[in-house]
């Protein structure tokens, strides 16, 4: 039992610092934080997709193997845990396409206006969506 207890605080940890991290990367208030932005003419949209909703899905696939992990009532909560990370793994799964856009509402307000200044300089150049 304590080993279960264990992996489920270190998911829980990892859960946490991965929140802490998308939250401080989202609110963009340091250079260093909105580095994931970069205000280039290129986007560097594998760490942008990975801020917006890959870490944030693999975070919650950590607190779903917490769920899952938990010697509650022989297991109670698995069934609730792995139908919860279906939806996380596909978001995951969503992230890696870079075929498939992600919305601009998942984006903070400062890189929505990045991304539209971005989509200018493109046009304003002739070339097309990278």
């Amino acid at each position: 039992m304590i080993p279960y207890l264990l992996l489920a605080l270190a998911a829980v940890m990892i859960a946490l610092a991965i929140v802490v991290c998308v939250i401080w990367r989202r609110l963009g208030r340091s250079a260093t934080a909105r580095r994931w932005m970069e205000d280039g003419m290129f986007a560097r949209t594998s760490q942008e997709r990975m801020t917006v909703l890959g870490w944030p899905a693999l975070a919650g696939l950590c607190l779903c193997f917490v769920l899952a992990a938990l010697p509650v009532a022989d297991g109670l909560l698995r069934i609730p845990a792995a139908l919860l990370s279906i939806p996380l793994f596909l978001a995951l799964l969503i992230t890696q396409i870079s075929a498939i856009p992600l919305p601009e509402g998942m984006y903070p307000h400062w890189a929505r206006e990045l991304r539209r200044q971005r989509r200018e300089n493109r046009a304003k150049h002739g070339l097309r969506r990278v």
